[in-house]
């Protein structure tokens, strides 16, 4: 059979091959998800060094879909509130944020000495010697952990203290093995962490950040009701269970531009051993290019707030069970500029 070019401008060529593609990146991720299954029930998963080996398995498993096709084949989910992603584009202010996990599970490695801290006082020496903005989302367990070095952020006038759950469950589903919450328990997890703000850290707080960055229409609206803006990000550190101190630089640095909010995290030693390391050159290359750090409620106060999607986060925080991916979107709105 002949075919002439028309016949490969045609919309029946195109839908053919739009076809076949998706099938190959299906069956592909198919594989990779039952091979990385088949690698973690085959190693021995206890407490202590073996859970570490298992979350870096999982970093590198879901690092390889970063810049994958699989992006190109999220599910559009309308949601009718707004979700807060970077600042205005005018402007060259940036907001570096750290979030700082805890839940129960977690909770029980330190308790049980497996893990010594789930917080790296080092990224605050940083910050300060460079007279660095940020701003912490912290969920109320590790608030109740670390009480002093809460205090000390709210004293602090280069920090803003901001609330990320009570003991960081999925708000909507599976999500990255995150414990779920019924939906009457999550008004619970936000005001729990809401009265810690402000009875140890001195804050009246206005921000809310979902554990994983997973969230539903439902999810939403319960945050809303609480009067919390939802502060989420467009640029990823992917510091979590990263031994790449260079890589984290690197993911920073390629997303940031004028309004980014930047995610990293605070939990050190197991979590994500090398934010600490990754920060001087963070904070000195964006420095060079003109951006100046400011707190997100500073990043937000020419009220120009964007709704767009949460970047997929490609590490996670496991609690238990096998590490499932959660991927959500919300209509994308441009700013006027």
């Amino acid at each position: 059979m002949k075919f002439d070019n028309s016949f490969f401008h045609s919309s029946f060529f195109r839908m053919t091959f739009l076809l076949i593609y998706g099938v190959l990146v299906l069956f592909s991720i198919t594989t990779k998800t039952h091979n990385l299954h088949h690698q973690v029930h085959t190693n021995n998963l206890s407490f202590g060094n073996n859970t570490i080996s298992k979350n870096l398995l999982v970093h590198q498993f879901y690092s390889q879909f970063t810049h994958s096709p699989l992006l190109l084949l999220q599910k559009k989910i309308s949601f009718s509130q707004s979700i807060v992603t970077h600042g205005t584009r005018l402007k060259k202010e940036v907001a570096l944020t750290f979030d700082a996990d805890m839940t129960p599970w977690m909770k029980e490695q330190k308790d049980l000495g497996y893990v010594t801290s789930y917080y790296d006082s080092r990224v605050i020496t940083e910050l300060e010697k460079t007279n660095t903005s940020a701003t912490f989302f912290l969920t109320g367990m590790w608030i109740q952990m670390y009480p002093t070095e809460t205090k000390a952020f709210g004293k602090n006038k280069l920090f803003e203290l901001a609330n990320h759950s009570y003991s960081h469950p999925s708000f909507a589903g599976s999500c990255f093995g995150l414990s779920v919450e019924t939906s009457n328990q999550l008004p619970d997890e936000i005001n729990k962490t809401q009265e810690l703000l402000k009875n140890v850290g001195n804050t009246s707080n206005s921000y809310f950040r979902f554990p994983g960055g997973c969230y539903d229409n439902a999810s939403l609206a319960v945050v809303q009701k609480e009067h919390l803006t939802v502060v989420h990000w467009d640029t990823v550190g992917n510091d979590g269970f990263n031994p790449d101190t260079s890589s984290i630089v690197s993911n920073v640095l390629s997303q940031t531009t004028n309004g980014s909010i930047i995610a990293l995290h605070l939990g050190g030693e197991s979590n994500t051993p090398h934010t600490a390391d990754a920060l001087p050159a963070i904070i000195e290359n964006l420095k060079q290019r003109g951006f100046i750090f400011v707190t997100v409620s500073q990043l937000l106060s020419d009220k120009q707030i964007t709704i767009a999607p949460t970047p997929l986060l490609t590490t996670f925080f496991t609690n238990q069970g096998d590490p499932k991916t959660h991927l959500l979107s919300v209509n994308q709105q441009t700013e006027k500029e």
